[in-house]
């Protein structure tokens, strides 16, 4: 036998040896490996969350339509989302409910332990009677939870019992509640106005 015969009969030899280990590995079908790690680690819908404080009183409630949480990114994010807060600072020690202040927005991204932002029809509003600012409304804000500030650079606007407030480079910080308009302030006040 020469030599190009040998290797014709090997080449069908191995040809026929791949054919079936095709047929066995398809007939044993292995499931295929898929890389999940580009997608969210959690995808929720309905979400209806509480939190406490250390006196046992509600603190927030958070409602969302639509929650992603990533946690490679380490970020949540929210549609159509609603926070109700109770604010207890008038009487630390009190069982009654605190005032509540309302936040709404389209789209709440929240990086853990760092900042919220806060995209599309931000609104803030009081829950009770006689507060100080009836209405906060805005495109887009930031919440900085290390300094506690929050800061927007598109048109704020502001409304209180008897004056409305309107800007652009908003910065308010929540520890001292003094509000800073950069750029484009304009106040407008109804001395007569209950």
């Amino acid at each position: 036998m020469s030599v190009s015969q040998k290797s014709l009969i090997l080449a069908i030899c191995f040809t026929l040896i791949a054919i079936v280990l095709y047929r066995l590995a398809a007939y044993f079908e292995q499931p295929v490996v898929r890389d999940f790690s580009h997608l969210p680690t959690l995808t929720g819908s309905g979400l209806h969350g509480l939190t406490f404080d250390n006196l046992g009183r509600i603190e927030n409630i958070l409602v969302s339509e639509v929650v992603t949480y990533d946690e490679r990114r380490k970020l949540v994010t929210l549609n159509n989302s609603h926070l109700a807060h109770f604010d207890y600072k008038e009487d630390e020690k009190t069982t009654k409910i605190g005032k509540l202040w309302n936040l709404t927005a389209d789209k709440a991204v929240i990086y853990t332990d760092n900042k919220a932002v806060l995209t599309g029809n931000v609104k803030a509003y009081p829950g009770f009677k006689d507060a100080p600012i009836k209405r906060i409304e805005t495109t887009e804000a930031e919440y900085n939870m290390k300094t506690n500030q929050v800061t927007s650079s598109a048109e704020v606007y502001i409304k209180g019992p008897n004056w409305e407030n309107r800007g652009k480079d908003f910065q308010a910080d929540l520890s001292t509640n003094q509000i800073t308009f950069k750029d484009q302030p304009n106040v407008v006040y109804y001395p007569n106005k209950p």
